[in-house]
């Protein structure tokens, strides 16, 4: 994704707007009311060209490449990427429709991209000097050698010499990454040994084409750890990363007035509009985790994982976010150990947590959450949002109030569709739980 420092700030409540869109334009059909256009210092930007009401579907589209990183565990060099498989033990608390911490949908590969660039700079500090067979022990039990060659044998077999990968080719990318010698040598072995194995040490190609090959292979491997988007491994477990070529457009906004997703269903990438939005306004999506953390803490993700050098987007430039943000997380996990207590790890809270003691303090709790993430101030109609609903519901249930029960499932119903859309399996989870709580 692009880089992104401005962000949006709405003054005041938008009026009518003059042209209404319809919220689900045809699978796989391009969108006409978005364009992709410069925006100033953040490079390029995707704007509204007409007016957009909110829950419209701006974007539904397939991936330019896709990549399977917990794979590389097959390797020939092993190591593979820590962080990624799912937990078993996370089941239980899907299947009763409450994701568990972490729930960004970028968060996974955040990790993922850290744990390389570590890797990395640790190789970095090798002695240069190092023989052959050092340098392959070196190698061994690392993610990144296995990464970096599944990465160009997808390339390849995606269809890069075919040129239809020529759509991620423009997109942005981390120059750092781009430079680093050691993901070029580790391409320029991938040619030697998977290329041309039969040819030790040398290859068809001339000694200025292969660096050629192996500046684009670097540039799309650094486009990788920029715009690639990861499932959420609880949500789409097994579902490969993907890049998005239009949604990788779309700039960061701690206050969005959009909602990307990967549709399970369709195995497609959908941009909802999550409130409403003018001809000519930007079109802003949340890189990461932005709720129930502090401005601190979103910013220096942004810097480390995105080189945005901080974000000024009004809940960004109101310290007393900070306050609503903490309130959220210890009513949000209050509420949300109280019904899965096993979930709970400690080392993993960046706050102090109490959890609820009884079912009517926890939908207390759940409640007061529903009213802080409603805040102006927030306005994080979103997935968090979603979820604290659906605690209510469950929460209502286990205290014998199937009114108030179904009230909540009805809100999740109506916010599941706003942010991801009527074709959408979570859509449809929260939809058939509305209906059967009708039926009691």
């Amino acid at each position: 994704m692009n880089t992104s420092n401005n962000r949006p700030f709405f003054t005041g409540a938008p009026g009518p707007l003059a042209v209404p869109v319809s919220p689900y334009p045809p699978p796989g059909s391009p969108s006409t009311v978005i364009e992709v256009r410069p925006a100033g210092y953040m490079g390029l930007g995707v704007f509204a060209t007409q007016n957009i009401l909110k829950g419209t579907r701006i974007i539904d589209e397939p991936p330019v490449f896709t990549f399977h990183s917990h794979l590389c565990e097959d390797d020939e060099y092993g190591g593979g990427i820590s962080g990624y498989a799912s937990d078993d033990s996370d089941e239980s608390m899907l299947d009763e429709g409450v994701s568990m911490r972490n729930d960004n949908d970028q968060e996974n590969f955040t990790d993922q991209g850290q744990e390389e660039m570590d890797n990395d700079e640790d190789m970095n500090d090798d002695d240069e000097e190092n023989d052959d067979e050092e340098e392959e022990d070196a190698y061994k039990g690392s993610p990144l050698p296995a990464t970096v060659f599944r990465f160009c044998d997808e390339l390849l077999l995606q269809g890069l010499l075919d040129g239809k990968l020529s759509a991620m080719e423009d997109l942005s990318y981390s120059q750092a990454m781009y430079e680093n010698e050691r993901i070029r040598e580790l391409i320029r072995r991938f040619f030697h040994e998977r290329v041309y194995p039969s040819q030790p040490n040398c290859s068809p190609l001339s000694s200025e084409e292969l660096e050629s090959k192996v500046q684009q292979f670097a540039r799309l491997y650094a486009i990788r750890m920029r715009c690639q988007y990861s499932p959420h491994t609880t949500e789409h477990p097994g579902s490969p990363e993907g890049i998005y070529a239009l949604q990788a457009r779309i700039n960061h906004s701690c206050m969005p007035n959009a909602w990307h997703d990967l549709n399970g269903a369709t195995g497609r990438m959908t941009v909802h509009a999550v409130r409403d939005i003018r001809a000519g306004e930007q079109i802003f999506v949340a890189y990461g985790e932005y709720l129930r953390r502090t401005i601190a803490e979103r910013n220096a993700e942004l810097l480390q994982m995105d080189e945005i050098q901080g974000c000024m987007c009004a809940m960004c430039l109101n310290p007393y976010t900070d306050e609503l943000q903490a309130q959220v997380y210890r009513l949000f996990w209050g509420a949300f150990y109280f019904l899965y207590p096993d979930a709970r790890d400690v080392l993993t809270e960046t706050m102090d947590v109490r959890a609820a003691a009884d079912a009517a303090e926890a939908l207390r709790m759940a409640q007061a959450a529903v009213e802080v993430l409603k805040n102006p101030l927030m306005d994080a109609e979103t997935k968090v949002l979603a979820d604290t609903y659906r605690m209510c519901c469950f929460l209502c249930q286990k205290l014998q109030q199937p009114g108030q029960a179904m009230v909540y499932a009805g809100l999740e119903t109506s916010l599941q569709l706003i942010i991801r859309g009527v074709d959408n399996p979570n859509f449809q989870e929260a939809d058939a739980r509305f209906r059967d709580l009708q039926r009691l």
